[in-house]
């Protein structure tokens, strides 16, 4: 990131801090994904509970990897589930996580956080049941307004996703969304996160790199 690039940044996350700081969120501000995989270190305690929302920022980083060879924590990822019915436990027992990491589909300038998903694992741990949420965000994901992040989850989130899941899907084809009813369509829910109800309980790391889609 070159130094013009550097100072936009710097005011646009800060502007956005503030906005989340309002809606009863903690936000934090880091340069790169190696700082903030340092900071959360400092946002885990010896004994924890640790669950994931899936995510392409947090496994392409080595956070999973690292957490899972951690040996002072409890690690639940439904990903390890050996049936539909294993899998659905995991997902249900990760509401009862100490700290539930994911990232964000998109977030606006206000502080708003958008999210789309399919079964509801992911938005279900953001919205309530985990005792502290940590969203780690890349510059990427930072839209202008909500109808900007809408486009974007449908359009840029949905369509990457469908690729790599392989989902037989008309977004994976074309690139864009179509209001599908496919039976493997991923956006089934989409979830805006404007206020944390609980003070504090969301903690938003927003790193000034380009992570995840």
């Amino acid at each position: 990131m070159n130094k013009n690039s550097e100072k936009y940044w710097d005011i646009v996350l800060n502007a956005m801090s503030e906005n989340l700081k309002k809606r009863q969120m903690v936000p934090y501000i880091v340069s790169t994904m190696l700082d903030a995989k340092a900071l959360l270190k400092t946002l885990i305690k010896e004994g924890d509970c640790i669950a994931w929302g899936g995510s392409e920022t947090l496994s392409g980083s080595g956070i999973i990897s690292d957490i899972k060879a951690n040996n002072t924590i409890t690690y639940i990822d439904r990903l390890e589930g050996k049936t539909p019915e294993e899998i659905t436990r995991k997902c249900l027992d990760s509401l009862r996580s100490d700290v539930f990491l994911m990232s964000s589909n998109a977030i606006t300038k206000q502080g708003e956080l958008l999210n789309v998903d399919g079964k509801g694992n992911r938005v279900q741990g953001l919205i309530m049941g985990p005792k502290s949420v940590v969203v780690i965000v890349g510059i990427n994901k930072v839209v202008e307004n909500i109808d900007e992040g809408y486009q974007r989850i449908r359009n840029i989130a949905g369509s990457m996703n469908a690729l790599r899941l392989d989902r037989k899907t008309p977004c994976k084809v074309t690139g864009k969304c179509h209001e599908c009813f496919a039976p493997e369509c991923m956006c089934a829910n989409i979830v805006l996160t404007r206020y944390s109800y609980v003070k504090e309980r969301i903690k938003v790391i927003l790193v000034k790199e380009c992570l995840g889609f």
